[in-house]
């Protein structure tokens, strides 16, 4: 689609305009969002949307126990209407809670290739979040974004390739996969015991809408943008019914 097109190709090049006026030691998570916050709000901001950041992912707050900040969902573009409710929502902020998932048009979560936070547990948890969403709302647009180095994008898909397709198309990602190295790779996110009471997908659809990896120079700045959706026969597992994501016992210390 046009609109996905805009965004990645829109991000690399903007990324690499700022990298050729010397910006480079600025990169970062916190400078990618605020690229595509301003792409996101030139496709969807409007008279009946408005594009908000960071607003609290709702089915992982309600899960997490204790003090901390909740989970949040970088973007979301939420339609809205002209009565006085919606209105008074808008004005007080509230819309950094959703309300209603109907009411959600785009959820977008976003990562940084040259972080070790883009790690493959952070990316597969991404899209597992992105998920949860669309099983509330089917037509909801779910879209995950990594950009970066171009060298860094190709080490991502070297060590996440196996597990998430990064060609163009439809794919699924097995979490419950037989093949003992995928397994592995899930095991570091999935043993977390903050979600092993958490209701997941087996397996999750992905598609590649758009992507600007660049193979013949490394150095230069690279996009790629999945939509996420729910498979036609949703099941789920918790992990803790999964012996291979049971976490194991800490050992006492002598």
């Amino acid at each position: 689609m046009k609109e996905h097109r805009r965004l990645v190709e829109g991000i690399a090049a903007k990324l690499a305009y700022d990298y050729c006026c010397y910006r480079g030691n600025l990169f970062g998570e916190s400078y990618l969002s605020a690229s595509v916050g301003e792409i996101i709000q030139s496709l969807h901001g409007g008279k009946n949307a408005v594009v908000v950041s960071g607003v609290k992912h709702k089915i992982l707050a309600e899960i997490q126990t204790g003090g901390g900040r909740r989970p949040e969902i970088d973007f979301v573009v939420q339609t809205y209407d002209d009565s006085s409710d919606t209105k008074r929502a808008r004005t007080k902020g509230s819309l950094k809670e959703i309300s209603d998932y109907k009411l959600v048009a785009t959820a977008v979560e976003t990562k940084w290739a040259d972080s070790s936070h883009c790690s493959i547990a952070n990316v597969i948890w991404d899209l597992i979040r992105l998920e949860l969403l669309v099983n509330k709302n089917p037509d909801m647009n779910a879209v995950l974004l990594i950009a970066g180095t171009t060298r860094a994008m190709n080490k991502l898909q070297g060590e996440l390739g196996s597990i998430v397709s990064f060609a163009r198309g439809p794919s699924r990602i097995d979490l419950l996969s037989k093949d003992i190295p995928t397994q592995k790779k899930l095991a570091k996110l999935l043993s977390d015991k903050a979600i092993a009471d958490l209701e997941m997908p087996r397996a999750v659809q992905v598609d590649v809408l758009q992507s600007s990896l660049n193979t013949v120079n490394p150095s230069k700045m690279s996009a790629i943008l999945w939509k996420v959706s729910c498979v036609g026969a949703r099941n789920t597992f918790k992990p803790k019914d999964i012996p291979e994501y049971i976490a194991p016992p800490k050992k006492p210390k002598n």
